[in-house]
């Protein structure tokens, strides 16, 4: 079993948050960040269950350690 890092972007829609990840086609929402988090994770562990081809690609990935993006504020 390997270890994995996704980048994940968690947003807010009304009452539902949703997390994502621009790397990967899976999504997962929740009625806390947490329960959004904990739900993507399963749902990417079910992915990589079906396409363990994609898995490979992450595995050879994480040794370049992608960059974490976070959100700015900007005043112009």
């Amino acid at each position: 079993m390997e270890n994995i890092e996704i980048n994940l972007l968690i947003e807010k829609e009304g009452n539902t948050f949703i997390a994502s990840s621009p790397e990967i086609n899976v999504f997962a929402e929740g009625k806390t960040i947490d329960e959004a988090k904990d739900k993507f994770i399963s749902g990417v562990s079910f992915y990589f269950e079906s396409f363990p081809e994609d898995k490979q690609r992450f595995i050879e990935k994480d040794k370049l350690r992608m960059p974490i993006i976070q959100k700015v504020l900007i005043q112009c």
